[in-house]
């Protein structure tokens, strides 16, 4: 068990090994990938269940951390588990990303010795507090008509990721889900083909994801041999932490069929 788990990215070696130092002289126990992982071990396995068995996430800051896919998973993920966030930014920035967003952060490692050398109870909550409930985010979808590249129309589903909850929620992707259980990821924009980036989806704000018939065709980027849109038994999005947000399903084929109007009869027989 670990009191608190280093976030960071390589870049910032030097400052986790300043941070280290401070947590060693304080007697804290902690937990870095460098120290704590050996050689031949899993690294996604170790730093999973170091985040299950640490009381308090630090995360390092910097340019550097905000373009790292795991600092974002790492915090997301022991925040959903209750577990208190400390932030430590490396450089002044001018826009925090959502998931430190409204936290209180510190930037001088003087204040960090002297907030590790009060007692545990202070500053690490109890690992059997309760997990953070799940957020008020919202699947929908509906047919539409969109312009393509070439300046005509063209039928497409359109899929909307609403937060309505009043934190951020930093979604990691869109997709299908099969009655095998697959999950059929969108990851381009059918018209523009711009990659859907992962997103910080701020309270109030949405994420737009749009798919055509030509993603279920053997060209598609769904299966290699194409796949039925009755197949297919609801839309999924999903957060940083794997948590995972679900449309009503209850007119789906009937709407990806849309995308298939000679097939349309299928649906009265």
């Amino acid at each position: 068990m670990h009191s608190v788990f280093i976030s960071y990215s390589h870049v910032d070696s030097a400052i986790a090994d300043s941070i280290c130092t401070a947590l060693e002289a304080a007697n804290v126990s902690y937990f870095r990938d460098v120290k704590s992982i050996d050689w031949g071990d899993g690294i996604n396995e170790e730093v999973r269940t170091a985040l299950l068995e640490s009381q308090s996430i630090l995360a390092i800051i910097s340019r550097a951390s905000l373009q790292s896919v795991w600092v974002p998973f790492e915090v997301g993920y022991c925040s959903a588990l209750g577990r208190k966030v400390l932030p430590f930014l490396v450089q002044p920035l001018l826009d925090l990303p959502g998931y430190i967003s409204g936290v209180k952060y510190l930037s001088n490692l003087d204040d960090v010795s002297a907030y590790f050398s009060r007692p545990i109870r202070e500053w690490a909550p109890s690992r059997t507090a309760a997990s953070k409930p799940k957020p008020d985010v919202r699947v929908t979808y509906s047919p539409a008509i969109a312009r393509d590249y070439r300046g005509g129309t063209t039928t497409i589903v359109a899929i909307s990721v609403s937060n309505h909850d009043d934190k951020p929620v930093y979604i990691s992707d869109v997709g299908l889900l099969t009655k095998d259980e697959m999950k059929l990821q969108i990851t381009n924009d059918p018209l523009t083909g711009q990659p859907y980036y992962r997103i910080t989806l701020n309270p109030g704000e949405r994420m737009d994801v749009r798919i055509t018939r030509d993603a279920f065709g053997p060209s598609g980027p769904f299966a290699p041999n194409g796949i039925d849109p009755t197949d297919v038994i609801d839309v999924v999005a999903t957060d940083e932490i794997g948590r995972q947000f679900f449309a009503d399903s209850t007119n789906l084929v009937a709407t990806l069929f849309e995308l298939f109007p000679e097939r349309k009869s299928q649906l009265t027989k």
